[in-house]
């Protein structure tokens, strides 16, 4: 897979966890409009069913800490 430089504008962040997932929320300037995350999936098939009539084609549940969310958690 190619690699390619964007430079990220980070709208929310979170410190690094003892697992060592990172929540993100950032932007790049070529994909106006739109925001990309980087969150842990979520692998617990119960969680999975319980959110499949929410989840469109190409869509993946993630679990965030709900403080990540608020603004009100960690922040790097």
């Amino acid at each position: 897979m190619a690699t390619t430089n964007y430079p990220i504008r980070v709208l929310s962040q979170a410190d690094r966890a003892d697992d060592e997932t990172c929540f993100l929320l950032g932007e790049i300037d070529n994909r106006p409009g739109k925001v990309q995350a980087v969150a842990r999936r979520v692998t617990d098939p119960e969680l999975i069913a319980a959110y499949a009539h929410r989840a469109g084609p190409g869509e993946v549940l993630v679990k965030l800490d709900r403080t990540d969310i608020l603004g009100t958690g960690r922040s790097c």
